[in-house]
């Protein structure tokens, strides 16, 4: 017994020492590398940042602010590139440096662009944890912002390539799909066995004499009947993973629809930003001459004030579609996850310039009705899909001969302008203003009839035939099968109605089997250090019932155990047989609620259901009269911009003529770059219709939402 106890006390202090020497060795190499602690607070400003390779070390500590040495403004991200300090001491100027390699240097400045983008997040959220900032901005995710601006003009494609990536909703519902699925492989398990192993080595003292004892033993649990709880519960997170994947599915589907709204939007933007800068550049000559004029008294001063004003107007639009178009590039770096210092390049999907020209309008997929038929089709799966329709027919020109300002119309208009020499400028300005409206509701009834009784040609522009058109019918059709929020809400409610079973069978048998079999062997010290190992044997059955609130259990146990010193016998060992029935009395009265509870969450659930179903069909409503609505406008407003430009033209050609002032030819330019915005707003309203109308029907590609269009 002593020599048991010392040889204890020898292993108890072998560990100790052990434990001592692994913990104190990595410590003591730290502090060999890296010295004592410094007192940041005593660095003065000449001390060099450390070596590496020669080249001095940007440090920087994520405990720490940085220093003054990084720069005031340390909320600005600093460029990729590498800053190689030259050092100041002759003696290691005079030192070769080594060059680094290319790929070396990269990463070094990925790393200095992670550590100053944190501590500016820190800066800016100082209550946000660091580690959340470390996890959210670290190397890889710099790596794939640079390359994504470095690729050159992006489609939309790419674009929503980039946003469900870096979305945080969408990495959420993923998050939610993979732990659907371990949910599943848990309720799987619970169909099989538990199978557990135990073993104990002790010892002590029993009435002042010290015993031993070593002991394994092996547990085998099988559920027999549980009322259908284990498999409904199996089937209940099947449908959880039905729920994740469409809700993943409905995360997608809004995430696309607000990229391209938000892409359509920043090239309107663009454009729109583009065509006033233009419209300026050309139109500044005309003010200058104007403001000579003035001075050499050749106009009068109420010309020159229109002149400036409506100059001083085109500026204030200009600024205003900057404005514009910076917005727009901030909502759409938002869906990108990107700073306001980078720089988005998008591909050109229109020519407005060429539309005017060609007439060449966006128009609705002449297979569109074939898409949806063979989609139905293939959903059903009965039937041959129909034949995509042939392709239309090339769009006319959209300014008509009826349209275009006529020469005779401009010979009539000169002579009388000369006939009518005498009257004052007042006069005039009335006359070309009361053409202008004369001329625009010619348009307007022209636009009426051709919208009232088009022709075969004129239908193909703008809008399709009513027998190229889907039924709203087939519309609806398609979404009850491919929307992911009917798909949601079903799966929901399968899974409330699977709750509601599960609770109901807790008022069904419970009955479980519990069988051990293990190894004894146990004795006091005086009589062997190594005592033999004896079998052990446990049989064990249980049933627990509600019985209408009030809980019933039964137990049968057949126990056989092995001899032990605490049980005081000798070497035979005990067996026991043990029946017990145990009854009370309204202790059950939970699961009667809880069922309750069940069954009023699944009519809430069919209540959700029911709006989900309404919310879709109105949704596939609007959407699809919103795109007939963008069909129309976008004719109309070609046809008003080509308008418009001609007239710009004539009034170009009668300002050169010296037959109206310069004030009346700005006009026109003003009024032409207002319909050019209309018609760019009609555009962008045209291909987001398109992708609203996708997502309402459930198929990401059921109308090909980027297209391009006057090229």
């Amino acid at each position: 017994m002593i020599s048991l106890n010392m040889k204890r006390k020898k292993i108890s202090t072998f560990i100790i020492l052990f434990l001592i020497v692994f913990i104190m060795t990595p410590l003591g190499n730290a502090y060999e590398k890296v010295g004592p602690p410094i007192n940041p607070a005593n660095l003065s400003r000449s001390v060099m940042p450390p070596q590496e390779n020669g080249v001095p070390k940007a440090e920087y500590n994520e405990d720490e602010p940085p220093s003054d040495a990084q720069g005031e403004n340390n909320e600005e991200e600093q460029p990729l590139n590498p800053v190689v300090v030259q050092p100041t001491n002759v003696e290691q100027s005079q030192t070769p440096a080594v060059s680094a390699s290319p790929e070396e240097m990269t990463k070094q400045a990925i790393r200095n662009q992670v550590k100053v983008m944190r501590q500016a997040r820190f800066d800016k959220m100082p209550y946000l944890n660091r580690g959340i900032i470390r996890e959210n901005i670290n190397e890889e995710t710099i790596k794939q912002r640079v390359r994504f601006t470095g690729q050159g003009p992006s489609n939309l494609e790419t674009l929503i390539g980039r946003a469900v990536e870096v979305s945080s909703p969408a990495r959420a519902a993923r998050q939610r799909v993979s732990l659907a699925k371990r949910k599943i492989i848990a309720a799987l398990r619970t169909l099989f066995p538990e199978f557990s192993i135990d073993t104990q080595i002790k010892d002590g003292s029993l009435s002042g004499l010290g015993f031993n004892s070593r002991t394994w033993k092996a547990t085998f649990k099988q559920p027999v009947f549980h009322g259908g709880i284990i498999w409904n519960s199996l089937l209940k997170e099947n449908c959880g993973l039905q729920v994740a994947q469409k809700g993943y599915d409905r995360v997608v589907a809004d995430l696309i629809r607000d990229v391209a709204k938000a892409y359509f939007d920043y090239i309107r933007a663009v454009e729109i930003e583009n065509d006033y800068r233009v419209t300026v550049e050309k139109t500044k000559r005309f003010v200058e001459m104007s403001e000579q004029k003035w001075k050499a008294q050749i106009v009068s001063e109420i010309e020159h004030l229109n002149a400036q004003s409506l100059y001083s107007q085109m500026q204030y639009d200009y600024e205003s579609a900057k404005q514009d178009f910076e917005l727009a590039k901030l909502e759409l770096q938002r869906l990108l996850d990107l700073s306001l210092s980078d720089e988005i390049s998008v591909r050109k999907i229109y020519d407005i310039q060429q539309i005017l020209k060609s007439g060449k309008l966006p128009r609705e997929d002449k297979s569109l009705e074939a898409a949806a038929n063979q989609q139905l089709s293939a959903d059903r799966s009965s039937g041959k899909a129909p034949e995509p329709h042939a392709s239309a027919k090339e769009a006319e020109s959209a300014m008509t001969a009826e349209e275009a300002i006529r020469p005779s119309d401009v010979a009539d208009e000169t002579q009388e302008t000369q006939n009518a020499g005498a009257d004052t400028d007042l006069e005039e300005e009335d006359r070309i203003t009361e053409e202008e409206q004369n001329a625009e509701e010619q348009l307007d009834r022209e636009e009426e009839s051709e919208l009232t009784v088009p022709d075969m040609e004129e239908s193909e522009i703008g809008r399709v035939p009513e027998s190229d058109i889907p039924d709203l019918e087939v519309l609806v059709d398609l979404a009850y099968q491919n929307r992911p929020e009917l798909q949601v809400e079903s799966a929901k409610l399968q899974q409330t109605r699977l709750q509601e079973r599960i609770a109901y069978g807790k008022f069904l048998p419970q009955v479980d089997v519990v069988m051990e079999y293990g190894r004894l062997g146990e004795a006091y010290n005086e009589l062997s250090l190594d005592p033999k190992m004896n079998s052990e044997f446990r049989f064990y059955l249980e049933m627990n019932w509600n019985i209408i609130g009030n809980k019933a259990k039964y137990a049968f146990e057949n126990n056989e155990q092995a001899p032990s010193v605490t049980q005081y016998l000798g070497g035979a060992g005990t067996a026991t047989h043990r029946n017990g029935i145990t009854f009370g009395v309204l202790d059950g009265l939970q699961d009667m609620v809880d069922a309750m509870e069940k069954e009023v969450e699944k009519l809430d659930q069919i209540v959700e259901l029911e709006n989900a179903e309404k919310e879709v069909v109105h949704d596939l409503k609007k959407a699809f009269f919103e795109y007939q609505r963008a069909l129309v406008q976008v004719k109309s407003s070609v046809k008003r911009c080509a308008y418009k430009d001609h007239y710009a033209a004539y009034m170009l050609h009668r300002l050169e003529r010296k037959e109206i002032e310069i004030g009346d030819y700005l006009q026109a330019e003003i009024e032409y770059v207002k319909e050019k915005n209309t018609l760019h707003t009609a555009l962008r309203d045209y291909f987001t219709a398109k992708a609203e109308l996708n997502r309402a029907v459930g198929i990401r590609n059921f109308l090909p939402i980027e297209e391009s269009y006057g090229k």
